[in-house]
């Protein structure tokens, strides 16, 4: 409880697990790119082209970070957990390279947008 008797929450308590899953997202696609490329056979030229389609997801978040202003920081940080919850199992059961970078393009929207929803304001995020 703070001075005015309402919960405060420290703002790494949602800036940690945002931009943990953040690196771990990035080292693992990092990792497991060459297995991918196995995986579809795809040649360097198309595994880089898979790479930069997943990371343009991040661009995403200019889109969903404005409505936390209209619609509340809260909804729109429970969205983009729920998102990238659903997102990431999803991309287990893709079958080949589209699904797996749509996949990974909707979790990384929602990832970098809770990312943004957590620098920004943390503490206007729990209300």
């Amino acid at each position: 409880m703070n001075a005015t008797g309402g919960r405060h929450q420290h703002p790494l308590v949602l800036l940690a697990p945002a931009t943990f899953f953040d690196g771990y997202a990035t080292l693992v696609l990092s990792l497991v790119l060459p297995l991918i490329r196995n995986q579809f056979h795809l040649s360097l030229e198309q595994s880089g082209f898979l790479a930069s389609a997943i990371f343009v997801g991040s661009f995403g978040t200019f889109v969903l970070l404005p409505l936390a202003d209209r619609v509340g920081r809260k909804p729109i940080l429970m969205l983009t957990i729920a998102g990238y919850t659903v997102a990431t199992l999803a991309t287990s059961f893709s079958r080949g390279m589209v699904g797996f970078a749509a996949f990974q393009f909707i979790a990384r929207l929602f990832l970098n947008t809770e990312i943004g929803l957590a620098t920004i304001a943390p503490e206007r995020a729990t209300r």
